[in-house]
């Protein structure tokens, strides 16, 4: 999947976008978000990562404006001035996770994320996707990291 804001505004805020591949047929650019020169493209509280196994792929391309608190693995070429709450590297996530319930596909965080805690939270909804609570600080993406989870996974014989 890759997201093109050819013409006017697009936001997106607490959202993950990771393991994302050109595919077969794909002749457009090459990176999982890319914003043209008169577009409007802005990140707050989001997390951006390729799949470092399509070599084709970069994170972000063109005009893209930073509002704060994203973790980009990889910012080569992309026009973006990071903000001094953004983060680079390794985004920390697991392996995708689906339910099969519709939109609760999602790469929840491991508990070494630096997106944990480090989102603006006056600008994060009260839930993730999957209806976790936003408490009492918000996570960088769309899935909070589920701290009772992580003590089970730790307490296991």
């Amino acid at each position: 999947m890759v997201i093109v804001n050819f013409d006017g505004a697009l936001s997106l805020t607490n959202s993950t976008l990771a393991e994302n591949t050109l595919g077969r047929g794909v002749h457009f650019g090459g990176s999982v978000i890319w914003g043209a020169p008169n577009a409007a493209t802005f990140l707050q509280n989001t997390i951006v990562t390729h799949n470092a196994e399509d070599t084709r792929v970069q994170d972000c391309e063109g005009s893209i404006t930073s509002l704060g608190n994203n973790l980009i693995s990889d910012t080569a070429g992309c026009g973006i001035v990071l903000q001094p709450t953004d983060l680079t590297g390794d985004a920390g996530l697991g392996a995708f996770t689906d339910n099969g319930m519709p939109g609760n596909g999602h790469f929840p965080l491991l508990a070494t994320s630096r997106a944990i805690d480090a989102a603006n939270t006056s600008v994060c909804p009260e839930k993730d996707q999957i209806g976790q609570p936003r408490k009492p600080h918000c996570d960088i993406g769309v899935i909070e990291f589920s701290h009772h989870l992580d003590e089970l996974v730790q307490n296991r014989p």
